[in-house]
């Protein structure tokens, strides 16, 4: 979910930069409003720990740090439950097809797995449609086609979604198609933590 459709987001990325300004008891008053519109919202405890312990008041950054640990370890129960086979109009950060919502590095990882394993499967089939003749390997065209075609919509989708949860616009993935910067791109969002 974009910030312009979550205020909470908006409103816990404001706070940050309040916060990296020196502006301490407005980012505390701006994260507490994020926490309240989404009391999940790991990124606004953490940073208001931080505004917290820049203020010298220990025993709510302390809280808030608590916090955010018992969020991460709920929050990584309920992924390992999760299915990236759930169908699109149940969960649609979860669904490999979607373009809408938001991934953690995690899920990310899986999209692009799925990707790959497409092309481990049916690029070698292909080639066995290649050495059956002229006619099967148009076959083998066109099955390589569609899986080409699948597995690039899949990681397409990770991607904009995960550059979303990395608070960026959801372009930067044609980044993705220029040599060296699409390898630097894809390192990029495996290692940078977001808001998942």
């Amino acid at each position: 979910m974009s910030n312009e459709q979550n205020p909470a987001v908006a409103m816990a990325w404001e706070g940050s930069r309040q916060m990296n300004g020196g502006e301490l008891e407005a980012a505390v008053a701006t994260l507490t409003e994020a926490i309240r519109l989404d009391p999940n919202r790991v990124h606004a405890y953490q940073v208001r720990a931080e505004a917290y312990r820049r203020l010298g008041n220990d025993a709510a950054a302390t809280a808030d740090a608590a916090t955010v640990t018992k969020l991460q370890r709920e929050g990584r129960w309920a992924e390992r439950r999760a299915s990236i086979w759930t169908p699109l109009n149940e969960d649609k950060d979860a669904s490999l097809f979607s373009f809408e919502g938001s991934i953690g590095r995690k899920r990310y990882v899986e999209h692009w797995g799925v990707s790959l394993l497409l092309h481990i499967v049916v690029v070698p089939l292909g080639a066995v449609f290649f050495a059956l003749g002229p006619i099967a390997a148009w076959t083998g065209v066109l099955l390589l086609l569609i899986t080409f075609g699948i597995s690039t919509w899949i990681a397409l989708a990770g991607a904009v979604k995960r550059v979303r949860d990395l608070d960026q616009p959801g372009q930067l993935v044609l980044l993705g198609f220029i040599p060296i910067v699409g390898a630097i791109l894809w390192l990029y969002l495996v290692f940078k933590e977001g808001e998942e």
